[in-house]
């Protein structure tokens, strides 16, 4: 399997929100088996405790609808990076080469005192 970065990579948000490229990945073209990568290579905030919400989510409609597929919820601080795998049996409703498809990555909750969080997705096939 190859991966494909659904990030501009390495992506540090402060606030809550798509990563880039908030236009996601087409992946209307791909078939067949994948798994879907969630990394957090950081996590902090100046004072209390830094939590994320991330989540993988798909569109046919360039995010006006966007629907989720696999998400995480991590506490920090986070130093060394934490990775979570999802095989396409476990997210088999991800849109994959359905028309006009794209996936993205989405920190839906970044919590704490000036939180910080460097994010990386893909998809592998």
């Amino acid at each position: 399997m190859t991966p494909t970065t659904l990030t501009t990579d390495p992506q540090v948000l402060t606030a809550a929100g798509p990563a880039a490229p908030t236009t996601g990945l087409d992946i209307s073209a791909l078939t067949g088996d994948y798994t879907l990568e969630i990394t957090v290579q950081a996590l902090s905030a100046a004072s209390g405790t830094a939590q994320a919400r991330v989540v993988l989510e798909d569109t046919v409609n360039a995010f006006t609808n966007a629907i989720p597929v696999a998400e995480i919820n991590v506490q920090g601080p986070i130093v060394m990076p934490v990775t979570h795998l999802f095989r396409s049996d476990e997210v088999p409703a991800l849109r994959i080469g359905t028309t006009s498809a794209r996936l993205r990555l989405n920190v839906y909750t970044l919590n704490g005192t000036t939180p910080t969080i460097t994010v990386h997705g893909a998809i592998w096939q």
